[in-house]
């Protein structure tokens, strides 16, 4: 397969690996990122590669891939920010419960 031939199928894979991110984060999933550097360097390397006319093919498509990995950044970050709030108030809970649990020694000391 000559690298012209592969760049669609690059774009493709990394499109599914964007979409399958969004979609579990969308349902309030966690996802791992490892494998999606590397797909788009090795996409950006094969359209590097091929003649230019033919890398100006794609253009929009690479102008609809960073919106998209736009749109999986905001996603991340609402998920990230979710998740520190559920954690910042786990820590106010078990403050909170340790108050009580004090408070119910206190009392029962002056019984």
């Amino acid at each position: 397969m000559t690298k012209s031939e592969s760049v669609p199928r690059l774009f493709a894979d990394v499109e599914h690996y964007i979409c399958s991110a969004t979609t579990m984060l969308e349902k309030g999933e966690y996802t791992q990122l490892f494998e999606l550097e590397d797909k788009v360097r090795d996409l950006c390397q094969a359209v590097l590669e091929i003649p230019l006319e033919e890398g100006r093919r794609f253009t929009g498509k690479l102008d609809d891939l960073r919106r998209q990995l736009d749109i999986l950044q905001q996603l991340m970050e609402s998920h990230q920010n979710k998740v520190r709030d559920q954690l910042a108030s786990l820590g106010i809970k078990k403050r909170a419960n340790e108050a009580y649990a004090k408070s119910d020694v206190m009392s029962k000391k002056e019984d």
